[in-house]
């Protein structure tokens, strides 16, 4: 099982892992900038990339059995849905999950009585 992932912001917030012994500033916009993406088109680049990869996805689904894909676009619709440019917040994570789980639950009745 896959999703299509969402339209994340573009931005600098990254992470730190492990208490701070790996940190980093962002996965996308710091390339954006490198290569000279005007900030007013970065995130539009992000959502055209994200809906190539669905198309992608959602095309594989079509020739390949077992291979589920749950379309998670359009679910984080603000910034204050993720916690950097990358990941949901708590509740987006919470938001996404249940949309996976939904989906199962159509493939796996038994999912609905636990």
């Amino acid at each position: 099982m896959a999703q299509t992932y969402d339209y994340p912001f573009a931005s600098l917030v990254g992470m730190n892992f492990l208490g701070g012994l790996i940190k980093n500033k962002g996965w996308m916009k710091r390339y954006m900038d490198d290569v000279g993406i005007p900030d007013k088109l970065q995130t539009k680049v992000i959502r055209e990339f994200i809906e190539m990869m669905a198309a992608e996805s959602l095309k594989i689904q079509q020739n390949r059995a077992n291979f589920i894909v749950v379309d998670t676009r359009r679910t984080l619709l603000n910034k204050k849905d993720w916690l950097n440019e990358i990941h949901p917040d708590k509740k987006g994570f919470k938001a996404i999950a249940f949309m996976i789980y939904a989906k199962m639950q159509t493939l796996f009745p038994a999912l609905k009585s636990g």
